[in-house]
């Protein structure tokens, strides 16, 4: 896997970040910069250590389905990108019928609230790590990728605080599609060099 496609699951994994930080821009609208900036982060460091814990379970078990780990990749990553396309579409239909989606508003200055946020958008992230470990990345790679990861999903998160006001929740879900196709596409990428062209 390459740095393309790393900064390619950095994007596709941060669109739900994204959505939630859309949803909870009306909370802190008022809030100072160093506040927004704070909860950004928050948003990041779960997402990158999400990543890493995933990649160290992953290695932890590598060796005993190294035959099958572009079976595992595929699975996952389709799993993870079908499901935000579901997710995503599901809710530009609620929309289209002016109903309500599931995250209407969102209070970032909650403590409690961002901690839950930022652990309900990181899931994806551990799954994918335990998908790192199976394309054996050495360890520039690894660590290079989780800090993209990071810093991608702080700067989503700042675009959907400041763009929330004005482009709202539809921008979120179609996102939310792209990112599902991306981590699919990934997925299907990675089982093909795995099998096709090894």
């Amino acid at each position: 896997m390459g740095w393309f496609e790393l900064f390619l699951l950095a994007v596709s994994l941060c669109f739900d970040t994204f959505a939630v930080s859309v949803s909870g821009s009306c909370s802190i609208k008022s809030a100072p910069a160093w506040r927004i900036l704070l909860i950004c982060s928050v948003f990041g460091i779960f997402q990158g250590a999400f990543t890493l814990i995933g990649w160290l379970g992953g290695m932890s078990f590598h060796h005993f389905i190294s035959s099958l780990d572009h079976w595992i990749a595929l699975a996952l990553l389709l799993y993870i990108g079908v499901k935000m396309c579901m997710e995503g579409v599901s809710n530009l239909r609620k929309a289209r019928r002016g109903e309500s989606c599931a995250e209407v508003s969102v209070n970032l200055l909650s403590g409690k609230t961002l901690v839950l946020s930022s652990i309900a958008t990181s899931i994806d992230a551990l799954a994918v790590g335990i998908t790192l470990a199976m394309v054996n990345l050495g360890n520039m790679k690894l660590y290079g990728g989780i800090a993209m990861i990071t810093a991608v999903t702080v700067v989503a998160s700042l675009a959907g605080i400041f763009s929330g006001k004005w482009l709202g929740r539809r921008l979120g879900e179609w996102a939310q599609v792209a990112g599902g196709c991306i981590l699919a596409a990934i997925g299907i990428k990675i089982f093909l060099e795995h099998t096709l062209f090894a």
